[in-house]
């Protein structure tokens, strides 16, 4: 019981009513102050206070004022004789209330099997001796004392973990867990690196590519593919709450191999099949996050190369505005005359031609970030595709993005394909898919498409 009360507190929760000051009628001195106390701090938590010090200075003195008795004599209250446990039967009578007894114990697991433990992500003794107090007092029963009422807990949560485990274990064919213990016997390391230095598979499992880009693309690749081998049926935990799910993938993030495969069968097997199941998906989240951050990467570091370069011609050529100006001054004073004898002695020829040159090979800016991104792409992020059109399953609802939808599903259909070209039959989605792009010529929409599907033919 907290022990800080406001004026308006007390009033609201530890006032006698009438009928309460009849009931302290024949109780004297220590006894009445303890019994109108202690039926108050009933009222207040649904169950009794132990000793002097649970209950609040300032509860005792206000109810103290209301039945004439001095504070004082709350110490002298005998917490454990007689006239004690005839206050409490007293005050159970008068609040509706009965004692527990050990026939409540069955009902108690099975409601907290029932409503509490399945909603509780983590279990958490206090929260859940919180719930099961709350349950007690709706039931109108004083609970058992902190001791009994833990171990009933302890009892409950031994329940709901067999029911569990047992129930998913039982939705698992003898291949589906021998794959998951497999996960505990398997590790990862390169060919040359020594036995005793490997990795476990779970282990390897359980950690995240920090670094985004190519590598680590490939790496919850191979990760996810791990993980979809161990083939989990559906449905294999319809019915359970999410937040169990996430309790048991958590055990299963913090514990050894040694330590998972210590537990029984159903459990270690319910462990790691929440484990793999919430598993898949938080890879391919990092799977997602990793393309989009590698594909803002690309386009980027093309924008930051096309820029560096176009200052670094600024600053090269920055006497540029001044020839500019004489060459229309040239070509103003003298309309008449021909580019030879009015242009030629301000700018020689050759000079001349090196500025075309130099205008005509830097293009646009949005054409140079576009050539440098799609370089990038060929020559060393390309090899992400296959693996990502294999790991992931694109879908949308938007009618607006299906034609990129089908852009995937054609450019998937000819990944291992030696075709140099898409078939005839093919209908190619371009509309909403890709840009126009003038600077690669005009060849029109065969081009494009060759050059935005990278299953169509060696770029």
């Amino acid at each position: 019981m907290h022990q800080h009360w406001t004026i308006e507190d007390l009033i609201d929760d530890w006032t006698l009513l009438p009928t309460e000051q009849a009931l302290l009628a024949g109780s004297q001195e220590a006894n009445r102050l303890g019994l109108a106390v202690m039926l108050k701090a009933f009222q207040y938590e649904g169950r009794f206070p132990a000793r002097t010090r649970d209950v609040p200075q300032a509860a005792v003195e206000f109810v103290s004022r209301q039945v004439g008795v001095e504070v004082t004599q709350f110490e002298r209250y005998d917490w454990r004789g007689r006239s004690s446990s005839t206050h409490r039967a007293l005050i159970r009578e008068f609040c509706g209330y009965r004692a527990f007894a050990e026939a409540d114990v069955p009902p108690l697991v099975d409601w907290m099997c029932e409503h509490a433990l399945p909603r509780e992500e983590r279990q958490d003794l206090l929260k859940l001796k919180a719930l099961a107090l709350d349950h007690l007092r709706d039931s109108r029963i004083e609970p058992p004392t902190h001791a009994q009422l833990e171990r009933h807990l302890a009892s409950a949560e031994r329940t709901f973990e067999t029911k569990l485990c047992g129930l998913v274990f039982s939705r698992l064919d003898p291949a589906r867990v021998q794959a998951l213990d497999d996960l505990l016997r398997a590790t990862v390391a390169d060919e040359d690196e020594p036995e005793a230095d490997r990795t476990s598979l779970i282990h390897s499992l359980r950690t995240d590519s920090r670094r985004p880009g190519l590598e680590s693309v490939e790496q919850q690749i191979a990760k996810l593919g791990r993980l979809r081998a161990v083939g989990l049926p559906r449905g294999l935990f319809e019915g359970v709450p999410i937040g169990v799910q996430r309790r048991y993938r958590e055990r299963t993030g913090v514990e050894t191999p040694s330590e998972l495969r210590a537990h029984p069968e159903a459990i270690r097997a319910t462990q790691l099949a929440a484990f793999v199941q919430l598993r898949l998906g938080e890879i391919t989240d990092s799977l997602v996050d990793h393309l989009m951050h590698t594909v803002h990467k690309i386009g980027a570091r093309a924008e930051r190369r096309v820029e560096k370069r176009i200052l670094a011609n600024i600053k090269k050529t920055s006497g540029k505005d001044r020839l500019f100006e004489r060459l229309l001054e040239a070509a103003l004073d003298n309309p008449e005359g021909t580019v030879r004898e009015v242009l030629f002695p301000v700018m020689g020829e050759e000079r001349l031609r090196d500025l075309l040159r130099e205008f005509r090979a830097r293009g646009s800016y949005r054409q140079e970030v576009h050539m440098h991104l799609r370089s990038s792409y060929k020559q060393h992020y390309r090899r992400m595709t296959p693996g990502l059109l294999t790991a992931l399953e694109f879908r949308s609802n938007n009618s607006a993005h299906q034609p990129v939808i089908d852009a995937l599903a054609l450019v998937k259909r000819y990944l291992n394909s030696k075709a140099l070209n898409y078939s005839t039959f093919e209908e190619i989605p371009v509309q909403g898919v890709i840009a126009r792009n003038r600077h690669h010529g005009s060849n029109g929409t065969e081009s494009r498409v060759l050059m935005a599907f990278p299953g169509s033919r060696q770029q």
